[in-house]
């Protein structure tokens, strides 16, 4: 039995399926008695739904007994199911927003007409404005809402005298519909660089000339001024100036994003580290480490309790190329049980197989590599480039040459990779390929005409964009003409 609402159960923890079952079992959600007989079959599964008992046909037996099986009946059925479970996941995050409920209930006794009991809503509400110490876009709207209760509490009852939560509305509105266009603007940016979106960005320099003809008021608030200073190191990735405010900035008000968009901006921050690194800038994987160490130490990366796969290559890949052996070791050790249960072997196999190559353990790296499960065409990429470096430098040119050709034809027929992402493996292929080539050749023709080759080769890699590994291809190059 496949069904979407299977996938969505198997993704949830053992504790949020049993509170969904109480959630579908109470009479004010739900009054369908077949769902609960539905209910009750699924449950016999929980939590991983991987049986081989749970099938369609027994699904329909536990609700409609012996009647003839009827598909259509059964997913109209199990849509229903999954409609109450996309109800239960709007009611699980409404639940989490304290200021929200106390909104809605002050509009509940006004649009009763009962403003007398609004007393005891805002004393509710001023206990959650003390304890919120975000002031993002979330909190000023919570903000917004605050006044907007007062300012109709003030005018109840036929009464028309001045409110100032009027007047703080509006500014309140102001400043929430400004951070969310400078975080608009944020993303715009960064997809552009990053994926060539190639978004329409005109509108981001009313954003600059709306923040810079009111600096004194905008920069007076934290979380503009973040998101100010992240446009600008965004627009202007050659002035590093930026990036260092901005690291300053988030060091000096930690506590006013909530950790989702702190990861957010923290993001921004090492696409940034990134951008240089790839222009040439290699001091910035020292910035890319310590960005993912406060990241870690605050457990800001951490989505659903886990660290993704990417971001615990990401950091051992900074740890490699900064020769932090012994730091990427511990890293790997202490870490490697926040990684999805799904990933962890995989994902920790193929990293201390890249630590293995680094520190020329090519062995063990061969060794490791060989029980990576090729699930995603980065892995296998990433794998296959270890084994092609470890076969050029150890001379092996045999199994060298037999993997260029299934290498590169992987590379052509993958549909995972991008165009781009093809092209710069493929040219890295070909480079790698040449160099063999070049160094056979010195057994054979004269030192002059390899060097020759040699020079023309170098100048080739150095103007040829994109190239997978170009600051390798460039050592062995290096390497060979001081041979």
């Amino acid at each position: 039995m496949k069904t979407k609402l299977l996938f969505f159960l198997q993704k949830m923890e053992k504790k949020e399926q049993k509170h969904f079952f109480e959630y579908v079992r109470s009479p004010f959600f739900n009054k369908n008695k077949k769902l609960l007989s539905l209910l009750a079959f699924l449950e016999n599964y929980a939590p991983e739904y991987k049986s081989g008992e749970l099938t369609a046909e027994k699904a329909y037996q536990s609700v409609y007994g012996t009647e003839d099986f009827n598909e259509l009946r059964l997913n109209n059925l199990t849509s229903d199911l999954m409609q109450l479970l996309y109800d239960f996941f709007a009611y699980r995050e409404y639940e989490k927003q304290p200021a929200q409920k106390i909104y809605w209930t002050g509009k509940a006794l006004l649009r009763r007409d009962l403003p007398e009991q609004m007393k005891s809503v805002f004393r509710r509400f001023d206990n959650v404005r003390k304890k919120t110490v975000t002031k993002d876009a979330i909190s000023i709207m919570h903000e917004v809402n605050y006044h907007d209760l007062k300012d109709e509490w003030t005018i109840s009852g036929g009464k028309r005298g001045y409110s100032q939560s009027l007047i703080r509305k509006r500014e309140l509105l102001e400043e929430y519909s400004f951070l969310r266009q400078l975080e608009i603007a944020c993303d715009t940016v960064s997809r552009n660089a990053a994926i060539q979106a190639n978004y329409n960005t005109t509108f981001i320099k009313e954003v600059i000339n709306q923040y810079e003809s009111d600096t004194k008021r905008w920069s007076s608030q934290p979380a503009i001024l973040i998101y100010y200073t992240t446009l600008k190191m965004l627009m202007e990735p050659k002035a590093a100036d930026h990036y260092q405010a901005l690291k300053k900035l988030l060091q000096d008000h930690p506590e006013i994003f909530n950790k989702d968009e702190l990861r957010t901006i923290y993001n921004f921050a090492l696409n940034f580290c990134v951008r240089q690194i790839n222009s040439g800038f290699v001091d910035y994987y020292e910035e890319v480490l310590t960005l993912y160490k406060i990241l870690l130490d605050y457990r800001i990366i951490y989505k659903n309790g886990y660290l993704s796969q990417w971001t615990f290559t990401n950091i051992c890949t900074a740890g490699i190329r900064l020769e932090r052996y012994d730091w990427t070791t511990s890293f790997i050790r202490d870490y490697q049980d926040d990684l999805p249960p799904s990933h962890r072997t995989n994902v920790v196999n193929y990293n201390l197989a890249a630590l293995y190559y680094a520190q020329k353990n090519w062995d063990k790296a061969l060794q490791l590599l060989q029980t990576v499960i090729f699930t995603d065409a980065y892995y296998q990429t990433a794998a296959k480039t270890i084994q092609l470096k470890i076969y050029y430098e150890n001379k092996e040119l045999e199994a060298f040459l037999s993997l260029i050709d299934s290498f590169d034809k992987f590379i052509q027929r993958n549909r995972q990779l991008s165009a781009y992402q093809k092209k710069s493996n493929r040219n890295f292929i070909s480079f790698a390929a040449k160099l063999s080539k070049i160094r056979e050749s010195q057994y054979t023709r004269s030192k002059k005409i390899c060097f020759e080759n040699l020079d023309k080769l170098l100048e080739k890699i150095k103007e040829t964009h994109p190239i997978a590994n170009k600051n390798w291809l460039l050592t062995q190059a290096e390497k060979m003409k001081r041979c």
